[in-house]
């Protein structure tokens, strides 16, 4: 549902529409590179192609915004705790060979 967890930046890790959604707040509504990356793996498995370029490309947009950072505000990709996080430098060169392995783009 997009009103929930399609956020610019996706994937809040609790619903946009809960009460306790807070996208600066460690795990309660902000983006994690990891699991977009993780979510990614599973789309193309399951052969959601266009799904996963779109997730990919949201998260290498909110990486190129807010930074190697730990995690981010979904909405406008400011990101937050540690900086020069390595897993989000890693799964950058990862996500970034993924869309460079994806068929070219459906008009």
């Amino acid at each position: 549902d997009p009103t929930k967890f399609w956020a610019s930046y996706p994937i809040p890790s609790v619903s946009m529409q809960d009460p306790s959604f807070d996208p600066k707040a460690y795990w309660r509504g902000t983006s994690w590179v990891n699991v977009n990356y993780l979510l990614a793996r599973g789309l193309l498995r399951y052969g959601c192609t266009e799904e996963a370029r779109v997730l990919i490309e949201r998260t290498l947009a909110m990486i190129a915004r807010g930074r190697m950072r730990e995690y981010f505000d979904p909405r406008n990709a400011d990101g937050f705790r540690a900086k020069d996080l390595s897993w989000t430098a890693a799964l950058t060169l990862e996500l970034n060979a993924m869309l460079e392995t994806l068929p070219p783009q459906t008009p």
